[in-house]
């Protein structure tokens, strides 16, 4: 999905945990209710005709792109051992 939406396509999903920490409904792409497809189904047509007159939303949904890919970057080094939680340097490691 972030793949997607980095490239400029609106990002439409279901209103959970996982998906609420990509997606800001009408910020940088749309939620729906878990039980309401036709919710869904409008607000996927609307984002899809709305999609290629707003540039916002899609420089919206790259910085959001770019803090993703950071925080999974540093998770990545912290679980390695190559930073500590801190953002510091640890055994020879390198600051990411």
């Amino acid at each position: 999905m972030l793949d997607a939406m980095s490239c400029g396509a609106v990002g439409a999903g279901i209103s959970t945990p996982p998906v609420q920490e990509m997606i800001r409904d009408g910020e940088n792409g749309l939620l729906a209710n878990f039980f309401d497809a036709d919710e869904f189904a409008s607000k996927a047509i609307g984002g899809v005709e709305r999609s290629g007159r707003s540039s916002a939303s899609g420089k919206a949904r790259r910085a959001d792109d770019r803090r993703a890919i950071q925080r999974m970057r540093m998770i990545r080094a912290e679980d390695a051992g190559f930073v500590s939680a801190d953002g510091g340097a640890r055994g020879g490691g390198v600051k990411v």
